[in-house]
């Protein structure tokens, strides 16, 4: 564990107040903390020796629940802490942690550093503790950095089939909103350039010559509004019962006009993962390839870094984009198809 984080550790109680957001459920562990009676964590205690129960194969492990006089040593199998094989207040901890945690990965950076994620399981294993009343685990959380850290890996565990969902989603969409057919080469290589799959693409004229269509035009003042990008967000995080963005609405902030915003972290991710999927088909063949940071967080930086150029010139584009992805159902793109056109031709409204 990096030592900037045994150092966060000294001041124990200060740092649970450290909340990333400023929102109603998060904002009430805060004010518990602050006007919190009872008492307080010595910071001068020193850091506990980790108890580790190791346990055998068996066919009923995710049933075992291991009690012994510290009651919440975390249980080990095969080098690895899960999640069903701890204390039940342990378990219960490190799900409402996991809740915490990946709302991170959204609403601050999809792709934290390795110091940022220690943080973030920090602050999502010690706020579930104490929203959930359990000073005991509270407590070793905050005296005990191995424990802390051995905890932390049952969230970093999750992280990777979290931000898969907007990977599947572009997957399943990138075809039929970029129009990818037959040999995808030139095509491919021409939307990556620049970034342009994250503008809304329109025909150009036909040439005369050839009554051929142009060259498409790039409405470079849309920036993140492309039906590719839209329907990635709206089915990896609005889709479902219930969705993700259901689950974390009262995170998504809402702006001066009184309308809510997609998190740039979340418009990212979506853009980084039609990135990553169009780039699959480069060859003018799909080649699956891994959707992990290390490969993607040029990609990803350069995203952010166009919604903060956005941004500080007054574009609406979070707006426009909650917008998009929250209204109707989305027959709305349908009817822009050339099936559904041919058939309102015929309608007879």
């Amino acid at each position: 564990m990096p030592k900037a984080l045994g150092f966060r550790w000294r001041r124990a109680f200060v740092i649970v107040t450290l909340l990333i957001f400023n929102s109603p459920s998060l904002a009430q562990v805060k004010v518990k903390l602050e006007n919190d009676s009872r008492p307080r964590l010595s910071v001068q205690a020193a850091l506990s020796s980790l108890e580790i129960i190791e346990i055998e194969e068996s066919d009923d492990s995710d049933d075992i629940q291991i009690y012994d006089n510290a009651d919440i040593s975390l249980v080990v199998k095969d080098r690895k802490v899960g999640l069903k094989q701890q204390h039940p207040r342990v378990e219960k901890t490190m799900q409402v942690g996991i809740d915490y945690y990946l709302s991170y990965y959204l609403f601050k950076t999809a792709f934290p550093s390795t110091g940022e994620k220690n943080n973030f399981s920090a602050d999502a294993l010690v706020n579930g503790a104490h929203q959930l009343g359990f000073e005991d685990v509270k407590a070793r959380l905050l005296r005990d950095e191995k424990y802390l850290e051995l905890a932390g890996s049952v969230l970093h565990a999750r992280v990777s089939s979290f931000r898969l969902k907007a990977k599947t989603a572009a997957d399943m969409t990138v075809g039929s909103s970029y129009g990818l057919r037959g040999n995808t080469e030139d095509r491919v290589a021409w939307l990556i350039q620049g970034m342009r799959y994250l503008y809304p693409l329109t025909p150009g004229g036909i040439d005369p010559r050839t009554a051929k269509p142009g060259p498409e035009i790039v409405n470079n003042t849309r920036g993140f509004l492309s039906e590719g990008i839209t329907m990635v967000i709206s089915q990896a995080f609005f889709k479902g019962t219930p969705s993700i963005a259901s689950k974390y609405a009262h995170l998504f902030v809402t702006n001066e006009n009184g309308n809510k915003e997609v998190p740039a972290a979340m418009a990212a991710l979506g853009g980084t993962a039609v990135h990553a999927s169009l780039t699959e088909h480069r060859s003018g063949h799909h080649v699956p390839s891994k959707f992990e940071g290390n490969t993607l967080q040029e990609i990803y930086d350069t995203q952010l870094l166009l919604l903060e150029k956005l941004s500080d010139a007054g574009s609406p584009v979070l707006e426009l984009l909650y917008t998009s992805v929250t209204e109707g159902n989305g027959l709305g793109n349908v009817a822009k198809k050339p099936m559904a056109m041919e058939a309102l031709a015929i309608l007879g409204l």
